[in-house]
C-alpha cells in the first residue's frame, strides 16, 4: 500500500509544533538550571581552563593575548572581573544583565546540546545558542553535499550524500539589541549584507556550522560595550 504525502499544511503545522517544542524546552531548561555556572578563576591556571570553557566564544584576540601574560592569581581574578565589566550594557547600576543572560544561555545549552564528549555549551548550536539566543524559526531537513567515494583506493570518484541540516532563523527585532546595532551598521557601511541564518551540519557525534560563521563572529565582537 502507498504511503500520502503530507500535505503543505501538515507539513506547516508540524514545523509549528516542532518550534513550540523548542521554546518550551529551553524554557524548562532555564528554569531547572538557571544561573548555576558563575565561576570566577582563582589562578592562572583556573584562567586557562575558564578559557576553555563557553568564555571562549565571547573572548577577542586582544584578550587572548592578555590571558597568556598572566602569572599573578590577583590579576587572574581582576581580568574576569573587567571581562565581564566591558559586557556590562548597565555598568552605573549593581547587577550585569549581559552575564546573567550568558549564564541562563550556557545553562540552558548544556542540557539542549550537548554531543559526544563534548559540552552542550562548547559545541556550534550551544554557542550559536550562547551569542544569539533562541532562534525564531527552526527547521530540520536534508542536504546533498559531495563527497569522495573511498571504497577502492585506486578508483577515488566524487559522489554525493545526504546530510542532516538544521537552519536557525532570527528577526531582527529578536537580536541582543548590541547584536542588531551592529548588523545594522555594517549593512549600512556598504558591506554585504549578513543573512540572518545559521545552517548547522547536525549528527549524533558531532555539529558544524556551515553557514552564517560571519553572523556570530558579529555577534561576539558586539558584545563589548563601546564607552
Amino acid at each position: 500500500m502507498g504511503g500520502r504525502v503530507p500535505s503543505a499544511g501538515v507539513l506547516g503545522a508540524g514545523l509549528k509544533m516542532r518550534n513550540l517544542v523548542l521554546g518550551l524546552t529551553v524554557m524548562a531548561a532555564l528554569l531547572v538550571c538557571g544561573p548555576s555556572v558563575r565561576a570566577l578563576a582563582a589562578a592562572p591556571e583556573d584562567l586557562s581552563e575558564w578559557a576553555k570553557g563557553p568564555a571562549r566564544w565571547l573572548l577577542q584576540p586582544s584578550e587572548r593575548r592578555e590571558i597568556r601574560e598572566i602569572r599573578d592569581p590577583e590579576d587572574a581574578a581582576t581580568f574576569i572581573e573587567e571581562f565581564w565589566s566591558r559586557r556590562d550594557p548597565r555598568p552605573e547600576e549593581p547587577d550585569n544583565p549581559f552575564r546573567e543572560a550568558y549564564e541562563q544561555r550556557v545553562a540552558a545549552a548544556e542540557v539542549l546540546y550537548a554531543e559526544e564528549e563534548i559540552r552542550g555549551s562548547l559545541t556550534a548550536r550551544g554557542r550559536a545558542l550562547i551569542l544569539l539566543g533562541s532562534p525564531t524559526h527552526l527547521s530540520i531537513t536534508t542536504r546533498p553535499v559531495l563527497a569522495w567515494e573511498t571504497q577502492n583506493p585506486d578508483d577515488r570518484r566524487v559522489t554525493t550524500e545526504r546530510i542532516s541540516v538544521e537552519i536557525w532563523g532570527y528577526r531582527r527585532e529578536d537580536l541582543p539589541a548590541a547584536v542588531l546595532r551592529a548588523w545594522l551598521e555594517k549593512a549600512k557601511g556598504g558591506d554585504e549584507p549578513l543573512a540572518l541564518t545559521l545552517t548547522f551540519r547536525t549528527d549524533r557525534r558531532r555539529s558544524q556550522v556551515m553557514e552564517g560563521e560571519s553572523l556570530l563572529g558579529l555577534a561576539s565582537r558586539s558584545a563589548v560595550r563601546r564607552d
